[in-house]
């Protein structure tokens, strides 16, 4: 099965030159703290196809038909199928929809 997930990107409001310091370090950690869980979720369940990657304007048709119908990153798709959008899953988030995804193959 391949797992994508799509978020945005965290440094798209520019030079980040306006921002505190608290706030820079705030995502930092943020973004630490996802890459974690989606390392865990890699490990956890291998035989997928994982792909994370940062929205870009020229996407897949099935990514850009999300968002067109006004789905709100970051996206998760099994097989080009979304199934969460909107919140970074947790690590039980994932699984729970591994599963899912696994039992309607």
């Amino acid at each position: 099965m391949k797992v994508e997930l799509i978020l945005e990107n965290p440094m798209a409001g520019g030079c980040g030159c306006s921002v505190s310091m608290s706030d820079r370090m705030a995502l930092m950690k943020q973004v630490r703290e996802q890459a974690q869980v989606w390392e865990k979720v890699k490990k956890g369940h291998g035989g997928h196809e994982f792909t994370r990657s940062v929205m870009a304007n020229q996407g897949p048709e099935h990514i850009r038909a999300a968002i067109e119908a006004g789905s709100t990153l970051p996206l998760v798709f099994l097989d080009s199928e979304l199934v969460h959008s909107g919140s970074y899953p947790t690590v039980e988030e994932f699984a729970d929809l591994l599963r899912g995804g696994e039992q309607n193959t």
